[in-house]
């Protein structure tokens, strides 16, 4: 079996649950494949990224997109078609301008996998697995741009009606496509949960002083998330302030790159006065772990997502993890140990914060809990899941 995982898509600017999960996968099926050639088909801007696996065995690099003008061209004649066409005419253009792309992946896979929301082509004739990772769009339309959500809206829907299976990281997430694309069926979409790198975050990282690199307190909550809405940090920093006003200082630690978020964000920093917040914007990865290594508790407190990777590196890290109540984070709680919260209520958070800042016997007891659980959830075991799941689609009629 050959594996076409298409990552044209993948944007090396990019630092973020997609292209987590996308090298993540790879990664996991490198170490558990030993019979399928995996196909990785790349662009020009990206293929820098994956030059590290042209080496492995059973493994092959292709570029897919090789005229960077042309493509320039493309992008620019398929956002006029999206305003004064329909979905159909959408299709019509895209799939004359991407043909040449689509023919090298069809040529060279037997079934082709994309990580990266949506399809680039609408008319694959290989049998193709979409990760819709979820459609935040839909929940929080207020959220988008009146330019994004136009995109979202038709490109989903060509997608929903164009690729023949799908992969939903919970269960949550494949309910809520089944619920708003009347077109989907049961039996298209599959659940498998996303997974973690486990060696790489439990190995312990003590070349970072975190005291002195970043002048950070002994005793922090980290919370690495990019500045996007629905990640929610105003319910974080509301809680802290909620806190902060008893006398309990507990110091927050950011990390993520700016998006729409940050205006009120940093407003609200500034505007209560929070010396405790530290924003480190992007951080290497090898800083990252080390942060979780350090750090107090993890905390995630997303609106909506498919999954959450902090919860699961924090897991692995050995961090004591606190969450919204989101659907999915629940899935994860009956495996992993979470301390879960009202995604939009500062006044539960604060509570649980304050009851567990200075709970050495309740955090030893989640550490425990999460090492001896977090194995489920290995990208070893996803990227078997994968394999089993790629083979049931090719003998599918």
């Amino acid at each position: 079996m050959r594996i076409g995982i298409n990552c044209v898509k993948v944007r090396p600017s990019y630092v973020g649950g997609v292209n987590s999960y996308t090298f993540g996968l790879i990664d996991g099926l490198l170490k558990v494949n030993t019979v399928d050639t995996i196909c990785i088909f790349v662009c020009r801007k990206n293929e820098h990224l994956f030059v590290k696996y042209e080496n492995h065995e059973n493994v092959l690099v292709i570029r897919a997109e090789r005229d960077n003008f042309l493509t320039i061209i493309k992008k620019a004649i398929k956002g006029i078609s999206i305003y004064i066409g329909s979905p159909f005419v959408f299709k019509i253009i895209n799939d004359l301008l991407f043909r040449s792309v689509a023919k090298i992946i069809e040529d060279n896979s037997d079934i082709i996998y994309i990580p990266t929301v949506q399809l680039d082509y609408y008319s694959y004739k290989k049998p193709v697995v979409l990760s819709m990772h979820d459609i935040q769009h839909v929940h929080f339309p207020e959220y988008f741009t009146k330019t994004s959500l136009i995109y979202g809206k038709t490109l989903f829907e060509l997608s929903t009606k164009c690729a023949n299976y799908f992969q939903a990281s919970s269960k949550f997430i494949k309910d809520d496509l089944l619920k708003h694309f009347s077109n989907l069926r049961e039996d298209q979409i599959t659940v498998i949960p996303e997974g973690v790198n486990i060696s790489e975050f439990s190995e312990p990282q003590n070349s970072l002083n975190t005291s002195e690199e970043y002048d950070l307190p002994e005793e922090f909550i980290l919370f690495p998330a990019q500045l996007w809405k629905h990640k929610n940090h105003i319910t974080v920093l509301k809680a802290l302030n909620i806190l902060k006003k008893e006398g309990l200082i507990v110091p927050l630690v950011m990390t993520g790159q700016k998006y729409s978020a940050s205006p009120e964000i940093f407003g609200y920093i500034n505007e209560n006065n929070l010396t405790d917040v530290y924003y480190l914007g992007i951080v290497s990865f090898k800083n990252l772990v080390a942060l979780y290594q350090k750090a107090s508790f993890l905390i995630t407190a997303v609106l909506y997502e498919s999954s959450s990777l902090p919860i699961l590196e924090a897991a692995a890290a050995g961090t004591p993890i606190i969450a919204s109540k989101t659907p999915p984070n629940i899935e994860m709680s009956h495996i992993l140990s979470i301390n879960l919260f009202g995604p939009s209520d500062e006044n539960e958070l604060a509570d649980l914060i304050r009851r567990l800042w200075k709970n050495e016997k309740a955090r030893a007891e989640q550490i425990d809990h999460n090492k001896e659980h977090i194995l489920y959830y290995s990208w070893e075991n996803a990227a078997e899941r994968y394999q089993e799941y790629f083979r049931n689609c090719l003998c599918s009629p």
